[in-house]
C-alpha cells in the first residue's frame, strides 16, 4: 500500500474540510491538497525524471508545501528522506550523501545551508527551493495517478 492513498482517501471523505493550516489560519482543503501533489507528483516523475524508488530529500522548516513535497514523494513512488532542519551542514552532507538523494527540496532559509552541504558531494541533487518560480512550475504540470507499490 502506498502511504500517499490516506491523503486520496481524505480527499474523497472530507473534501472541504481542512487539510493544512499555518498558524490559526487553513491554507487548504483535502480536496485541493490532494490534487496539487497528484500534480507535484507528476512533475517529480515527469520534469525532474524520477522513477519509484527513488529518493527525494526534504529539508525544510515547518511550513504546507512540506506536507504537499512529502506526499507527493511518496504519490509519485519515490522514498523520502526528510531531514531535521536544524541539521549542521556537515550533517546534512552526510545525510544527502549516503541517501543517494537525486533531489532536495528546501525551504529559503535552508537552501544556503544545503548548498554548502553538497558542494563536497560527487553526484549532487538538484535543488528545489518552494518559495523559487521553479517550484511553481512544477504545479502547472499534469497530474499522475498514484504509484502502486509492493
Amino acid at each position: 500500500m502506498n502511504i500517499a492513498a490516506l491523503l486520496l482517501k481524505s480527499s474523497r471523505s472530507f473534501g472541504e474540510r481542512p487539510a493544512l493550516a499555518l498558524g490559526n489560519s487553513v491554507t487548504s482543503n483535502y480536496r485541493d491538497t490532494s490534487k496539487r501533489v497528484a500534480i507535484l507528483a507528476g512533475s517529480i516523475r515527469g520534469i525532474i525524471g524520477l522513477f519509484p524508488g527513488d529518493r527525494v530529500a526534504i529539508a525544510m522548516k515547518n511550513c504546507p508545501e512540506f506536507s504537499d513535497v512529502m506526499f507527493a514523494t511518496w504519490h509519485a513512488g519515490c522514498a523520502a528522506v526528510p531531514m531535521n532542519a536544524k541539521l549542521h551542514e556537515k550533517e546534512f552532507t552526510y545525510v544527502l550523501k549516503h541517501s543517494g538523494a537525486k533531489v532536495c527540496f528546501v525551504t529559503e532559509d535552508l537552501e544556503p545551508k544545503i548548498k554548502i552541504a553538497i558542494e563536497s558531494l560527487d553526484e549532487q541533487p538538484n535543488i528545489i527551493s518552494v518559495s523559487d518560480d521553479q517550484y511553481k512550475r512544477l504545479l502547472e504540470e499534469n497530474p499522475i495517478e498514484m504509484a502502486e507499490l509492493e
